[in-house]
């Protein structure tokens, strides 16, 4: 991990930014305020985990890497496309389909 100049914010080795001492990504905060339109206060109230002045720091650290964290959601959001892709069965879904209608 390595520091950065945002305080609570640290970069894994992978480069995510992460709040401090903790597994959130950054980009988890960031996801929840432009989905649901939450400002910091209302982040707070839902993330209980995490302190007002970390999650501050993880919109802040956002706006300012904007483009590199935008690349990162997007990329999740291929990855998971991808692995639910992967992971449907139609032969399976057939079958359970069938049992559950007898």
């Amino acid at each position: 991990m390595q520091t950065t100049a945002w305080p609570f914010i640290q970069v894994n080795d992978c480069g995510i930014a992460c709040i401090s001492g903790t597994s959130t990504k950054v980009t988890e905060i960031a996801e929840c305020h432009l989905a649901y339109r939450w400002d910091a206060e209302q982040l707070h109230q839902q993330l209980t985990g995490l302190s007002l002045p970390q999650i501050h720091a993880a919109l802040g650290y956002y706006y300012e890497h904007k483009d590199e964290c935008d690349a990162q959601l997007r990329t999740a959001c291929e990855q998971a496309d991808n692995l639910r892709l992967s992971s449907e069965d139609d032969e399976l879904r057939r079958k359970v389909l069938s049992r559950l209608s007898q």
